[in-house]
């Protein structure tokens, strides 16, 4: 490359494996040093705009300009929800595919399923959240959740580099 940087590859699901349990791993860690009690309760909350800014604000300061493929995302969130102290399902199944994150707070009565996509423009950040956001109802992510949970609040997050656009739904379930 003519910017002195050179280009490198996952070669196989094995490496990419590796590479995604690494950078979950490592952000984990750099979300244990972070105080995330104001995230994890902005989730909760349903504050996307407050979830927007402080994902923004870890990306500058934690990731590279080049760190920008879905599954290096999925890592991050994952990370930084680990790090908050939820329990955390990753691509499990649920209704007609594989929501990318849940947490279930069956306590609570309520639960959490984000879904994330990699914009390939800046332009495309608010089109690609609101897709998600469409893939959850569309898929039926929150079908297969504990028969408890009364409240599911649904995120959509994209990301274009080091940005996010955070867009999120909140679905009422009928007391049994």
């Amino acid at each position: 490359m003519d910017n002195g940087a050179t280009a490198l590859v996952i070669p196989n699901k094995e490496v990419g494996m590796i590479f995604t349990d690494t950078v979950r791993l490592w952000f984990e860690e750099t979300a244990a040093a972070l105080d995330l009690s104001h995230f994890a309760e902005s989730l909760w909350n349903g504050d996307a705009e407050f979830i927007r800014k402080n994902l923004n604000d870890v990306l500058y300061d934690t990731i590279s300009y080049y760190d920008n493929t879905e599954s290096f995302y999925h890592g991050f969130v994952a990370g930084l929800l680990r790090g908050a102290g939820f329990a955390v399902k990753s691509n499990r199944e649920n209704g007609l595919g594989r929501a990318d994150l849940a947490v279930e707070d069956g306590k609570n009565k309520r639960a959490l399923i984000i879904e994330l996509k990699r914009a390939a423009k800046y332009d495309e950040l608010d089109r690609m959240a609101a897709e998600a956001l469409e893939q959850i109802e569309k898929r039926k992510y929150a079908a297969e959740l504990q028969p408890q949970i009364r409240t599911v609040l649904k995120y959509g997050i994209s990301f274009w580099k080091k940005e996010c656009c955070v867009k999120m739904a909140r679905l009422q379930l009928n007391a049994i």
